[in-house]
């Protein structure tokens, strides 16, 4: 039944019903080559039909036909496409046979992007472009076939690690050597096989994200490149079992003046109306931002998902978010519910109030605390699109650097990363994205012993002595 969209994406599902993460994938089964131009079929789909260059031409391979390189200017190359183009998470795979060895060879180059070759030392890399990725341990031979995927999880950015760069050698996740951060540019081209190799390559495929280990050994056991399943986007048919419409805990109804989430909790906070809105200000701000909203939700929110490119930092952007952000840390506080002796923190669970020290830890005052545990890129990675850490061209605060007491820079130097004077803040301590109406400081609990009894205004609380 073509109506059975997903809940609110029915229009863009219209058009967009998946997306196809099979970037290239070439059986290479044809009769032979001569230079036509696109004579290399691409089944992926995606019509990136490739021209073969050189004595490049096919063989007998491991499944059906192969491309026989001789090392000596062949190579199959595959021209620029927008759906070839990844900056983010990848998996190259091929069948591999080396006619010789003891020589670098590039067998998979997305040049400018990634390249999945064969050192002189005879170890697999993997890599971008500039040199950033892993090494196998596992050494080549020549004459056998070998079933590779070469796998990066990440993202553009991220340090290379043995966590999201994986080689796996015929079914099997081979330990790496990592090296850099991942840092690809502009896709050119793509060449399957190059000028120095020399063997022959089966089932090549290029996908636009990682392969689980699953995933490869299944492929491996097929012994022929298959398109990996089209995907919806991340989490965008996901209600985290709610309700009723989400709603940020600080947000009113539509941004707008109105009842927060902790005011419709407890009747008795609404005593002051929220003020709140994306559309309005609280006051001019002291630096200039490098980008800004214009009042409209696409700046920071994508319809189609969460996107893939941000590897395993995705649970940090829901819900839909162009970057990552954490909420704010702090348990609500509440007032005991009947005018008594009892205190706010005897109310909570573990007889505490939900400050920072019972929030982060009580070393926060200590260089080494112990603070959130996630990092700004995790945190608050979306507001950094717009709010620099650092000054340049007369944009951004500047953390870390000698910075008046209770000055703007100061109070930032509080934030995880940030600067080395003491504690270890996300920026959703203070400040609630959607409230540009409120304050500076966006975000508090009350203690006021004049809510006892979840009263507006208690004029006799009961502080001691008997609740009589």
């Amino acid at each position: 039944d073509h109506n059975l969209y997903k809940p609110g994406a029915g229009l863009c599902f219209d058009c967009h019903m998946t997306s196809r993460p099979t970037a290239l994938l070439m059986h290479l089964d044809e009769g032979s080559w001569n230079g036509t131009s696109g004579e290399v079929v691409d089944s992926s789909g995606n019509n990136n039909n490739g021209t073969a260059y050189g004595d490049a031409n096919t063989v007998a391979g491991y499944a059906g036909q192969a491309g026989s390189y001789d090392g000596t200017g062949d190579y199959v190359r595959v021209p620029y496409s927008p759906t070839l183009d990844s900056t983010g998470a990848i998996t190259v795979e091929a069948w591999i046979q080396f006619n010789a060895v003891d020589k670098d060879q590039y067998m998979v180059n997305g040049a400018g992007q990634y390249v999945l070759w064969v050192m002189s030392d005879n170890r697999l890399r993997f890599a971008d472009t500039q040199g950033n990725g892993v090494n196998s341990t596992t050494l080549m031979a020549a004459g056998a076939w070998y079933h590779i995927a070469a796998v990066f999880s990440g993202r553009i950015g991220d340090p290379v690690t043995a966590d999201n760069a994986k080689i796996y050698i015929n079914g099997g996740e081979d330990p790496v050597s990592p090296n850099g951060t991942w840092s690809p540019i502009g896709l050119s081209y793509v060449d399957i096989g190059s000028s120095n190799f020399d063997g022959l390559l089966d089932e090549v495929a290029v996908y636009k994200k990682a392969l689980t280990a699953s995933e490869v050994q299944a492929n491996y056991a097929e012994g022929v490149a298959v398109a990996a399943a089209e995907e919806t986007p991340w989490l965008y048919d996901e209600t985290f079992a709610a309700g009723q419409p989400i709603m940020g805990y600080w947000d009113s109804s539509y941004f707008g003046p109105g009842t927060f989430g902790s005011q419709a909790r407890y009747p008795y906070k609404a005593g002051t109306v929220s003020q709140g809105g994306h559309y309005g200000v609280s006051r001019d701000m002291t630096t200039t931002p490098q980008g800004t909203i214009g009042g409209i939700c696409t700046p920071c929110h994508d319809p189609h998902g969460v996107s893939p490119d941000l590897g395993n930092d995705k649970q940090y952007a829901v819900p839909l978010l162009k970057g990552t952000w954490v909420t704010s840390p702090y348990k609500e506080d509440a007032a005991p519910a009947a005018d008594t002796t009892e205190s706010v923190k005897e109310v909570n669970a573990g007889n505490v109030y939900h400050i920072d020290q019972n929030t982060f830890g009580s070393d926060i005052r200590a260089a080494t605390g112990t603070g959130i545990a996630q990092n700004d890129t995790q945190f608050a990675g979306l507001c950094l699109q717009c709010h620099p850490q650092t000054v340049e061209n007369g944009i951004g605060l500047d953390p870390d650097g000698a910075n008046t007491w209770k000055s703007v820079d100061r109070v930032h130097d509080t934030v995880k990363g940030w600067g080395s004077t003491k504690h270890r803040y996300t920026c959703s301590k203070c400040h609630t994205v959607h409230n540009s109406r409120l304050p500076r400081l966006m975000v508090t609990n009350c203690l006021d012993t004049r809510h006892k009894g979840r009263m507006g205004f208690n004029p006799d609380p009961v502080l001691s002595g008997s609740d009589e």
